[in-house]
């Protein structure tokens, strides 16, 4: 049975089991969605006046991390097998979010278009170029760069990648039968 909570919420009930088969199989079902289901995540970011993660960025209230890692949390969905190029430009103040990303060639949707990347408090403009990928699982940004290799280009700013297009699973087990097995 396929109950739908929310928009990005649904409660899938399977029963009844053999003993021993709802954690087997409850398990095994959280192991497939969280790490082998194919996705689209950004990996590589291109803030233009920043150098490096540790950087600030006059004008805008969140610092260089602060913003790679809101980024992070944008999640996108497309069939394309190919890498796709991201775009921002915002000019301030205003509050930079998910629906501000220019995808090139409308090959990929942004899920979440509300969320909040930056907040720019001055008036400036914010330009940064990013790179999208498809894959599975989860990958850190340090094996992103190093499978750019020579291709790594100054100033990119590499992201850890979660690919998984879920993000929690939970599976709870109830005895379906008491007494008499």
């Amino acid at each position: 049975k396929v109950e739908s909570i929310s928009d990005d919420s649904m409660r899938i009930t399977l029963e009844p089991f053999e003993r021993g088969f709802g954690h087997t199989l409850g398990f095994a079902l959280r192991r497939i969605l969280l790490s082998s289901m194919l996705g689209f995540a950004i990996i590589k970011v291109h803030i233009d006046g920043v150098a490096h993660q540790y950087d600030t960025i006059g004008g805008i209230q969140e610092d260089v991390l602060e913003m790679l890692m809101n980024i992070k949390s944008i999640a996108l969905k497309s069939d394309q097998p190919e890498p796709i190029n991201l775009s921002l430009e915002v000019t301030g103040p205003a509050t930079v979010t998910g629906k501000d990303i220019v995808v090139e060639g409308n090959k990929a949707e942004i899920v979440n278009p509300d969320h909040v990347i930056c907040h720019i408090n001055t008036e400036r403009t914010l330009r940064m170029t990013m790179v999208a990928e498809h894959g599975k699982g989860y990958t850190s940004a340090n094996d992103i760069s190093n499978r750019d290799g020579a291709d790594q280009e100054v100033g990119a700013l590499y992201l850890d990648a979660s690919f998984s297009p879920i993000s929690r699973v939970v599976y709870h087990v109830e005895n379906a039968r008491v007494e008499n097995r």
